[in-house]
């Protein structure tokens, strides 16, 4: 079979996308194939540096929830409980471009790092300060290492903030209005496969209905 690919629509910072994660990885396991899956940054939140007010807060916490009797994965309250979160994901957008600027699949690499620290770690990646320590450690456990100066130097740059810009801009022509999202891409055709979270026997029946659909084009 040839190589599948697709484009996954998605946040570090997002909550439904961190509950996504295991489907995606058991559907790519599963689907001969699909080994190529290239990650559009969707730009949840723009740059912020307030922390999250009272009513902010209780709107996340109650997609936390909701994220975690859905989806069964884990969440670290203690984030909540010693961390004050902005409500900002636009710097670990740009950090997760800066990182795939420096090394093929660096995108990918930081992008699950961050979701880890921000959700298994309860580290604050809203935080300038924190999100650049979180990227550095990522970067230099790298194989091979990414020069963590060269890094902060991409994160920084305006040439970044253009990337995440045309990021969303393929996610608003894609029709996307919630993450995360899937499509297969083949042939020309751009065919959705999840628009938010879906359950594995969902997408992969999704998929299935794309290859037929592909199939009767021939």
């Amino acid at each position: 079979m040839p190589p599948l690919r697709l484009l996954y629509v998605a946040d570090p910072l997002c909550s439904w996308c961190w509950g996504f994660q295991p489907v995606l990885d058991r559907f790519v396991e599963q689907t001969p194939g699909a080994n190529q899956v290239d990650l559009i940054l969707g730009g949840l939140a723009e740059d912020s540096g307030v922390p999250m007010g009272p009513e902010m807060r209780s709107f996340v916490q109650g997609a936390w929830r909701a994220v975690e009797q859905r989806c069964q994965v884990p969440m670290n309250w203690q984030l909540w409980q010693q961390q004050s979160p902005k409500r900002s994901t636009w710097p670990a957008c740009r950090a997760v471009l800066a990182a795939k600027q420096l090394a093929p699949g660096g995108d990918w690499r930081l992008y699950r790092s961050l979701q880890k620290a921000f959700y298994q770690q309860a580290k604050d990646v809203t935080d300038e300060a924190q999100l650049l320590q979180s990227a550095t450690e990522s970067a230099t456990a790298s194989d091979p290492p990414l020069d963590p100066i060269a890094f902060e130097k991409l994160w920084r740059a305006e040439e970044t903030q253009h990337q995440l810009h045309a990021h969303r801009q393929t996610v608003e022509s894609l029709g996307v209005q919630g993450f995360p999202a899937l499509f297969l891409v083949r042939r020309g055709e751009t065919l959705p496969l999840a628009h938010g979270y879906r359950p594995l026997e969902v997408v992969q029946k999704a998929y299935r209905e794309s290859q037929k659909r592909l199939a009767a084009g021939d």
